[in-house]
């Protein structure tokens, strides 16, 4: 893939500059990279602590995420569990047809106890499935097939190697998480890292048929500039036909950076999930990756990025608040692009300057993703949000920071009392600094 778009690149340069009159001009602009949203929610996500959802929630979830334009959606382990494998049968009359493309159906490499792969019941299911591509995890440490897999190095190719032939064989495409490849690579807690075995997990499927290997940081242990070394030597040691992407966790809190980072390193594909959820810390959080792949793209590559769901980015809010809802979770305020605190502002210095200018204290307008600013009123603020209410910004509303205890009588009492049943939200910034803009003078702030 990458050594074709580099030869048509050549190509289209060679014959524009062929054209009369365009010496001396710049050539066509490198089209930008193109990265694939690989969406984990309803099988990684589920393993996340309180995270429970039902068939009826996991198809309104994949019906939710597929019209918002992710690439791919790994909806459930078919052959380890009685829900997933009926989620897969009535996926087949209940989505529509985009969104039972993009369907994955997750399993592992055959057994050892399997004598071949197409004796293996897991990777049968897969099959049954009907989704039209299958992910299959393997073991990619050396230490981590000896000592907890319980195989020998070569056994554990074998069955890298025949489970791809066989899903392959079937009709399926593939693709194969390499799990702790990061570990295995550069060392980890356990054992030293052995580069050599890690990179032929990697060969052994892409020779078998497999068309993307996923790079994971199973133990969320590892940093950005490492992740970015070693995911670049993956990236030279496949045909440039291959897809390699990226599966990281928020064990040290840096999930959506080594993301970010295998990204810069030449992975074309990242996994993660809506919101984070997943097992102990979480995955890596594709609300955050997806902003930053769409709105900071050029700092990340400098022919910048091409994400599919970038033309819904102003759904990004709404399908991060269904996918919670849904899941009967309480949303994160503190979530980036995302939350309800992403865009509130508290402080009286932050306050006073974006009365002037939004862009002082915001690193996007928050429109772009489907959010919106909010003014809190307090202590740390009052004094600059009346004064901002009299020389009034449109776009900026002031919202207490303390709900405010309301009576029905309080309406005839005092002309400019808020109603604290109603969402800050739904008031007007005009409306928010009347209300405010009186408070304030009557309090004395």
């Amino acid at each position: 893939m990458r050594g074709l778009l580099a030869v048509a690149v050549a190509s289209t340069t060679a014959l524009w500059l062929a054209l009369p009159g365009a010496v001396g001009l710049a050539p066509p602009a490198t089209p930008p990279k193109r990265v694939f949203i690989y969406d984990t929610t309803l099988r990684d996500g589920t393993q996340g602590e309180a995270v429970s959802c039902s068939v009826d929630d996991k198809l309104k979830i994949a019906s939710k995420l597929a019209s918002f334009g992710v690439d791919y959606l790994e909806c459930g382990w078919p052959g380890s569990n009685p829900k997933d494998a009926e989620f897969f049968a009535r996926a087949r009359t209940e989505l529509s047809q985009e969104a039972k493309q993009k369907l994955v159906a997750f399993g592992s490499t055959r057994s050892k106890r399997s004598a071949t792969a197409d004796q293996d019941p897991q990777l049968r299911a897969l099959v049954e499935s009907g989704a039209p591509t299958a992910c299959i995890v393997c073991k990619a440490s050396s230490w981590q097939t000896t000592e907890i897999l319980g195989a020998s190095r070569e056994d554990n190719l074998d069955m890298i190697s025949s489970s791809v032939e066989f899903l392959r064989q079937e009709g399926l495409k593939v693709h194969v998480d390499l799990e702790h490849f990061y570990d295995g690579f550069l060392g980890g807690r356990a054992a030293d890292g052995d580069e050599d075995y890690s990179l032929e997990c990697a060969r052994v499927a892409v020779e078998a048929g497999a068309e993307a290997v996923v790079l994971c940081d199973t133990n969320g242990g590892h940093l950005p500039w490492d992740i970015e070394r070693a995911t670049a030597a993956v990236v030279d040691a496949v045909p440039s036909e291959i897809v390699v992407g990226v599966h990281a966790h928020d064990d040290s809190g840096v999930a959506v950076a080594n993301s970010l980072a295998a990204v810069r390193g030449g992975a074309c594909l990242v996994q993660g999930t809506a919101n984070g959820v997943g097992e102990r810390t979480g995955n890596a959080n594709l609300n955050a990756i997806i902003g930053a792949l769409a709105l900071k793209g050029s700092q990340i590559c400098k022919e910048g990025i091409d994400v599919a769901c970038s033309s819904n980015l102003h759904l990004l809010a709404d399908a991060a608040r269904f996918v919670d809802e849904t899941l009967n979770l309480i949303p994160r305020k503190s979530q980036p692009y995302v939350g309800a605190s992403a865009f509130a502002h508290k402080g009286g210095l932050h306050v006073s300057a974006l009365a002037k200018n939004a862009k002082a204290y915001e690193h996007v307008d928050p429109a772009r993703v489907g959010n919106e600013q909010r003014v809190l009123v307090s202590e740390l603020s009052a004094s600059q949000c009346g004064k901002s209410s009299r020389r009034r910004v449109d776009g900026v509303g002031c919202a207490p920071s303390i709900p405010t205890p309301y009576s029905p009588g309080d309406d005839a009492r005092r002309p400019h009392a808020i109603d604290a049943t109603r969402r800050l939200t739904d008031y007007t910034p005009q409306a928010a600094a009347r209300i405010f803009g009186a408070r304030s003078r009557r309090r004395g702030w």
